[in-house]
């Protein structure tokens, strides 16, 4: 039960303060033996969560459309 909190606490501290963006390579692959999180999932969590950020503010973001290629 001990491992469920700190699961539920530390990687989504990790990825919301970005740090794990300064983690070393083998880290993802610790945490997924530590903890059962895929490898994959948490090297994905960092963009998500910043592209999500990026999403709830997309109103603001003002760009032109590019016209069609010739």
């Amino acid at each position: 039960m001990q491992i469920e909190a700190i699961r539920h606490k530390a990687l989504p501290s990790l990825v919301e303060t970005g740090r794990s963006k300064g983690l070393p390579a083998e880290m993802p692959i610790r945490f997924e033996k530590a903890f059962g999180v895929k490898a994959d999932a948490l090297l994905r969590m960092p963009s998500a969560y910043a592209l999500a950020s990026v999403r709830a503010h997309a109103e603001d973001i003002k760009v032109e459309r590019f016209g069609k290629a010739a």
